[in-house]
This record gives structure tokens, C-alpha cells and sequence, in this order.
């Protein structure tokens, strides 16, 4: 009982700071926070109706990975509010726009090894034919 209501009132705090969002898109037109900070409202609302709905698939892992991951950087550019971080954020988000290709090219190599990682893992799945699946990866693969 006491995590659906929790559900709930993330449900209605995601509503209130997706109408709050919108209304500062209107007001100030877009800008990457703002827009930002609406798509991370909204997947997190759409993670706690799959949840209610009872979803436990891929999706739904997907979902909460990059929900996780956005997190995260939100708390990070929180951080410039005080004034020991600030110096250190902005420091890092100007070494992070220089080198932006780098951040692709590392970010493609990094999915390219999770997927190989994730092809891997259904093959240690026991399919009934036998031993030689589990003997690619083992057992206790991921």
C-alpha cells in the first residue's frame, strides 16, 4: 500500500513540474534546461504508470536506465548553486562542449559493448539444448 502511494505523489509532484515547465517554455521560450527538465517530468510519469500498469520488461529497464542517467546530471548542474561547485559545473560543462565529438564517438563504443554484452547474456540463457550454451559465458554472466 505504501508504494502506491508513493506512486501517487510522484504521479501528481511529475504533474505539478511538468505544467510548471511548460509554463516557463511559454513565458521564456525554449531553452535546453527547461526542455530538459520537461522530457525527464515526463518519462518519469510514464515509468510510474508502467509501473502501476505492471510492466517489467525491457522497456521498463530502458526507461529507468536514462531516467537514472538524466538524474544524475540534473543533481550535477543542481550542484551550481553552491558557490564551492559552481566554479567545478561550469568547468566541466565547458570541457564537455569542446569535446563533444569525443563524447560521441565514446558514447557509440559504449552502446556498441553493451549490446555485445547483452547479446552475450541471452546466449547464457538455457535453451534446453544442452551445456555448450553456458560454456560461452558461464553461468553467473551478468
Amino acid at each position: 500500500m505504501a508504494h502506491k502511494l508513493v506512486g501517487i505523489i510522484v504521479l501528481l509532484w511529475d504533474m505539478y513540474f511538468i505544467l510548471l515547465e511548460t509554463m516557463k517554455i511559454r513565458k521564456t521560450g525554449f531553452c535546453s534546461d527547461v526542455l530538459a527538465n520537461v522530457i525527464f517530468q515526463i518519462l518519469t510519469f510514464a515509468l510510474v504508470i508502467m509501473n502501476f500498469a505492471g510492466a517489467r520488461d525491457a522497456n521498463f529497464r530502458i526507461i529507468s536506465i536514462f531516467i537514472l542517467l538524466t538524474g544524475y546530471a540534473h543533481l550535477i548542474l543542481q550542484l551550481r548553486l553552491f558557490e564551492s561547485t559552481a566554479i567545478l559545473v561550469s568547468l566541466l560543462q565547458e570541457i564537455s562542449k569542446s569535446i563533444r565529438v569525443f563524447f560521441l564517438v565514446f558514447l557509440i563504443a559504449i552502446i556498441g559493448i553493451a549490446n555485445m554484452f547483452f547479446v552475450m547474456q541471452g546466449v547464457s540463457i538455457d535453451y534446453g539444448f544442452g551445456e555448450d550454451d553456458a560454456e560461452l559465458v558461464g553461468y553467473n554472466f551478468a
